[in-house]
């Protein structure tokens, strides 16, 4: 849990971009070997990097029905961020924020150069969603390359915030994320959707006693379905 010992986090995927703005290129006008779209993913805290891919159970869950929903763009290409997240002390846990943030930081950096024209989705859950929003508020300049941003479970959530909150059963929740309000997205918040389930202790703090909420709640099969909607939706404005 998040506190002095971490428990869970974020996974967080990456939709790749079109410097701020949707291009809509066909699949057959890109360069060779870059897809229509890429999703980067990031996992949550203690998740497997040999199970799903690297992507950690809500992440590929969720990256699997908007590659799905995205398939009329194109190829659309999934990529996790491998940082270090162990179970540890508090200092881990931030190491391993700073190691995702390097990586996600390289890894758009990448396509943009390589694929200039590739449309990049970044999906993040728990440590995941803190990794992508701390690093892409921190860097405009980086961020103006991602079109959509998808921030699941996350421990920096702001209900106040201008993102865009996905519907899901039991409404918005009012509490703000674990580790308090996270940093401005700028122009990044318009393209940004947010799902947080009520009773997740970990994006709606005081919600529950527990984390189980948020340790399962997002693995569900219509749950994933609907976050992958409103990022394709999101994609589409």
């Amino acid at each position: 849990m998040l506190g002095r010992t971490v428990v869970l986090a974020v996974a967080i995927v990456a939709l790749a971009g079109c410097h701020g703005a949707p291009s809509g290129t066909p699949a057959e006008a890109e360069p060779s070997g870059c897809p229509a779209v890429e999703i980067v993913g990031i996992r949550g805290q203690g998740q497997s990097l040999k199970a799903n891919d690297g992507l950690g159970t809500e992440v590929s869950r969720i990256s699997g029905a908007l590659a799905d929903d995205l398939g009329s763009l194109g190829t659309v290409r999934t990529t996790a961020i491998r940082h270090a997240s162990r179970l540890g002390s508090w200092d881990q846990y931030l190491e391993d924020v700073r190691d995702g943030r390097e990586r996600l930081h390289d890894e758009v950096r990448s396509i943009v150069s390589d694929c200039p024209e590739t449309r990049i989705a970044v999906i993040g859950f728990s440590q995941g969603s803190q990794i992508a929003r701390e690093e892409l508020a921190a860097d405009p300049r980086l961020a103006r390359h991602v079109d959509v941003l998808v921030l699941v479970g996350s421990p920096l959530r702001d209900p106040s915030s201008a993102v865009e909150p996905v519907s899901l059963p039991g409404g918005v929740p009012p509490g703000a994320g674990r580790l308090g309000p996270g940093p401005d997205l700028g122009e990044l918040a318009e393209r940004t959707v947010e799902a947080c389930i009520t009773g997740d202790a970990v994006c709606a703090a005081g919600s529950s006693p527990d984390d189980t909420i948020h340790r399962h709640a997002y693995e569900e099969p219509d749950v994933a379905r609907a976050i992958a909607a409103a990022a394709a939706t999101a994609l589409a404005e």
